[in-house]
């Protein structure tokens, strides 16, 4: 089994990205550009690398695409 955390420590940062999903066991939300369509901005619902839901916020120009910011709350209000 990898040791993530050394390999995101040790690795350059141009080679960190070769690297598969680190695996997770938590739901993961994110934003990011559309691999299907590079118009389109999308959010995404993930659980163990697998997208459970994914859902398109908007449409933009992909050669403006480095000049976007997105501000992305999690509200938990689960209590244990």
């Amino acid at each position: 089994q990898k040791d993530y955390l050394d390999m995101l420590q040790n690795t350059p940062t141009t080679l960190q990205f070769k690297y598969p999903h680190i695996p997770s066991r938590g739901v993961i939300m994110g934003v990011e550009q559309d691999p299907r369509n590079p118009r389109l901005i999308r959010m995404f619902i993930e659980y163990r690398n697998e997208i459970l839901e994914d859902m398109i916020l908007c449409e933009i120009d992909p050669a403006q695409a480095h000049k976007i910011f997105v501000q992305q709350e999690i509200w938990d209000t689960i209590t244990v």
